[in-house]
């Protein structure tokens, strides 16, 4: 009789770790999907959608600064996904891909919060 009750406990132990490795597989399961969801809409590295200049108090949303980007010099330049704010000059930096990019060069779209102006800024290293 011992030997059944020391038999029962090990089946009974064996459901608890099926049971904390089923759960576990889950929750890592649900933090990939996060992820990847995250990655699927942009939500990493880039977090800032908003700027505002430090000298004026300014803001313009990224989704402006783009619309922006699309008239005046940068027309016709390609965003290639990454961007940032540099709040102390009230700018947003948007990478672009252009067809005549000199070699050497990494050009960005830099967009006024207080004026909506633009320019690129080609960002060359060496030289050209």
């Amino acid at each position: 009789m011992a030997k059944k009750k020391d038999l029962n406990h090990l089946i009974s132990n064996q459901a608890d770790v099926f049971i904390i490795i089923s759960v576990a597989l889950g929750i890592i399961t649900l933090i990939v999907i996060m992820a990847l969801l995250m990655l699927s809409t942009g939500s990493t590295i880039n977090q800032v959608y908003y700027c505002t200049s430090d000298d004026t108090g300014n803001t313009m949303s990224i989704e402006q600064a783009v619309n922006l980007m699309k008239l005046g010099e940068c027309a016709g330049a390609k965003m290639n996904g990454d961007y940032y704010c540099n709040s102390f000059t009230g700018t947003w930096w948007i990478d672009i891909e252009t067809v005549n990019t000199p070699s050497g060069c990494n050009p960005a779209c830099v967009v006024s919060v207080d004026t909506g102006e633009t320019s690129i800024n080609w960002r060359c290293t060496g030289l050209i």
